[in-house]
């Protein structure tokens, strides 16, 4: 029920161009060469329209395949400070739905068939995510890390399944 203007630039944040679907092309052709695992994150940021930390802070439990939406509830970022990644709110700090379509939903679909495998082929050296939350000065924030299956679990971490999952 909250009111919007279609018609606003607020959103549109100075100097910030989506890029073409040339570039885009371009990117995935480089990312099959150099860096294969990058190229999810890119199709999901493209084909929905996110920042690529909130691409990374997906989760599959925020997809649904079958309405083609997805929840964005955080972002990802790397805090230099700390040395870790940290999983915060967006950049507004607002969860929001967002459409998406069959090219998106085919991209979606063979991913998580792919990683469904990789992680019965992988067994015991496939990696898993996990966060914790940590309190500083009266501020809570979440730290990620990925153990793969051999690795004691502490018992304050908690198990979260990315989407787009880090590569080694």
């Amino acid at each position: 029920a909250e009111e919007v203007d279609l018609f606003s630039d607020d959103e549109v944040e100075e100097g910030t161009q989506p890029i073409s679907h040339d570039d885009y092309e371009q990117l995935i052709k480089y990312l099959e060469k150099k860096n294969p695992p990058a190229i999810l994150p890119i199709q999901i940021a493209y084909y929905a329209g996110l920042r690529i930390g909130e691409t990374c802070g997906l989760t599959w439990q925020d997809i649904n395949l079958e309405e083609q939406c997805l929840t964005i509830k955080r972002s990802i970022r790397y805090d230099g400070i700390k040395h870790k990644n940290i999983i915060g709110p967006t950049k507004r700090k607002k969860v929001r739905i967002v459409d998406f379509g069959d090219t998106l939903t085919e991209i979606l679909k063979a991913a998580r068939k792919e990683q469904l495998k990789n992680r019965m082929q992988y067994g015991e050296l496939y990696h898993r995510n996990y966060y914790k939350e940590v309190h500083v000065k009266n501020r809570v924030y979440y730290e990620y890390y990925h153990l793969d299956v051999t690795q004691e679990v502490p018992a304050d971490y908690k198990e979260i399944s990315f989407v787009c999952l880090r590569p080694d």
